[in-house]
């Protein structure tokens, strides 16, 4: 009678348990830029003239990342109500550059009296900034707010990037994930060869280590010569 009472006890704590770890996924999974938007689209929609920014941009902060920046702007000045967070040391960079965006576009958001969603991948200070952003304008005119989510933030070159085509074929068999021994089988070449050659575009890149060399690459092959703002 005791063993089946303790085995009762333990299924009964085992699906306890399970059923905890179900919610606890189901709330890390609404997590991100498009539950977040969502929700504050959701809250544009049903508002008014007298509707506060902080009624939109509150139930949505929950679903908001450490990547996720959100900005309000008024009549004369913007402000960061919810700042970069990652810890990549670039907070302030971010939240500026949200600032920025948000103002940039406050006066065509008035006039256009709509949301505007954006995807863009743009060049400043030297910088590829890649993001996502919802900008909701006050209905009747006023404020702005804004939710701009961050993808990719990398620094740009300043050297003479031109590669030959052994060093493109090294960086794409990178991309695809080779070795360098793998790689050197590819291109028919010794194994230090592939290798200098990778030490060599690290350093015109200015990378440190491999993962760098692939990102900054790839960024610095990206389309970003549209203005920002």
């Amino acid at each position: 009678m005791t063993k089946t009472v303790v085995s009762a006890r333990s299924f009964a704590c085992r699906r306890f348990a399970r059923a905890i770890c179900l919610v606890a996924f189901r709330m890390r999974s609404k997590k991100g830029f498009n539950h977040a938007s969502r929700e504050m689209l959701d809250g544009w929609i049903s508002s008014s003239e007298e509707t506060l920014p902080e009624q939109l941009y509150r139930p949505a902060l929950q679903h908001f990342t450490a990547s996720m920046v959100l900005c309000l702007q008024g009549n004369k000045r913007s402000s960061t109500v919810r700042g970069y967070s990652a810890p990549a040391g670039q907070s302030g960079i971010i939240d500026e550059f949200a600032r920025r965006w948000l103002a940039s576009k406050h006066l065509e958001a008035q006039k256009r009296a709509r949301p505007i969603s954006v995807r863009k991948l743009v060049e400043i200070e030297r910088q590829h900034i890649a993001f996502d952003a919802l900008l909701l304008p006050q209905k009747g005119g006023g404020w702005s707010l804004a939710a701009v989510d961050f993808q990719l933030v990398l620094p740009i070159p300043i050297a003479d990037t031109h590669v030959d085509e052994i060093d493109h074929a090294v960086l794409q068999l990178l991309y695809q994930g080779f070795s360098a021994k793998e790689i050197a089988q590819h291109v028919e070449l010794s194994h230090r060869t592939v290798e200098h050659r990778i030490e060599r575009m690290k350093a015109r890149l200015g990378a440190r280590t491999l993962p760098q060399l692939v990102a900054l690459s790839i960024a610095n092959g990206l389309s970003g010569k549209d203005s920002p703002f």
